[in-house]
């Protein structure tokens, strides 16, 4: 019986996706904000409803049989979702993924295992939509566990990645301002074996003494960042920090975004890089910005 529950709301989600990934003019466009998970997860109608009452939203989930029945308002969604990835047989989520550059989205549609996709089965008006996704937004970030990636909205491709920050932003009622804002703390993919990046990398480090000497003798220490790779045992992130204190061994600095996939550690925490794996630096001089060797690869130049 599950398994014909499942089997249905996957060809219902191969109807809902092909509706959001073909072109379409925007005042057809489907209203649906999209959740993917890391883990197999469901939507449960009373847990959402606490979630609603804690951040006070008039947000009410009904559950009828195996579906769930959200009102925002007036407006009435359903919520598709199912234990698997979005997607269906002849479109994977790699060829998903093809569609971003950033990379923590493409990470995310990678690894999603589950989805739940809050939809409007009649046409909505923009200003409408709008408060329906703050609304939704809201209480989101209140109910989704750690174990959510991100939030896709379908009307016009737009995504933004969870994050403790990110999560308070959207009880502040700010879902349209991340959406519009783009991902902050981009991070693109470069193919490890690409030899431009192996030069650059060494680049950096023979060139190490030069942002010393800029750090130390700078007026403005808050301008010098180095990048390297942070990860808790399992991941591995290269992130940028805002350099504090420098030995002869180690790099200190706060760290300058939120990590994806890394455990223990968040943006704004004081963490310590070791100098063998500096990764890329730069600080700005009287001529400009010095360094960004990596990132001039793997942004195309």
């Amino acid at each position: 019986m599950i398994w014909e529950i499942v089997g249905g709301l996957l060809f219902l989600a191969v109807v809902l996706f092909l509706l959001f990934y073909r072109p379409r003019r925007q005042e057809d466009s489907i209203r649906a904000l999209i959740l993917l998970y890391r883990t197999p997860t469901k939507v449960q109608a009373e847990p959402f409803n606490a979630a609603a009452q804690r951040v006070g939203e008039e947000v009410a989930a009904v559950a009828v049989g195996s579906d769930v029945h959200i009102l925002v308002g007036r407006l009435p969604l359903m919520v598709l979702q199912a234990p698997v990835p979005y997607g269906h047989p002849d479109i994977k989520p790699e060829e998903i993924a093809e569609n971003f550059l950033e990379a923590r989205l493409k990470e995310a549609v990678l690894e999603h295992q589950s989805f739940a996709s809050f939809y409007s089965t009649q046409p909505v008006e923009d200003a409408i939509w709008d408060q329906t996704l703050i609304a939704l937004g809201r209480v989101l970030a209140e109910y989704a566990d750690e174990e959510a990636l991100m939030l896709w909205r379908a009307d016009n491709n737009q995504c933004i990645r969870f994050s403790p920050e990110m999560r308070e932003e959207l009880k502040q009622g700010r879902i349209l301002d991340l959406f519009n804002e783009g991902n902050g703390d981009e991070v693109m993919l470069v193919d490890s074996d690409d030899e431009r990046m192996a030069v650059a990398v060494a680049e950096a480090r023979r060139r190490w003494p030069e942002f010393v000497a800029a750090f130390r003798q700078g007026d403005d220490p808050d301008s010098c960042i180095a990048k390297g790779p942070f990860g808790d045992g399992h991941n591995v992130e290269y992130m940028w920090i805002s350099v504090t204190e420098i030995t002869a061994d180690t790099i200190q600095g706060k760290l300058l975004s939120s990590p994806f996939k890394v455990r223990g550690i968040k943006e704004g925490q004081l963490v310590m890089l070791p100098v063998e794996d500096l990764n890329d630096w730069a600080f700005i001089s009287e001529s400009g910005p010095v360094g960004m060797f990596t990132e001039r690869i793997i942004r195309g130049g």
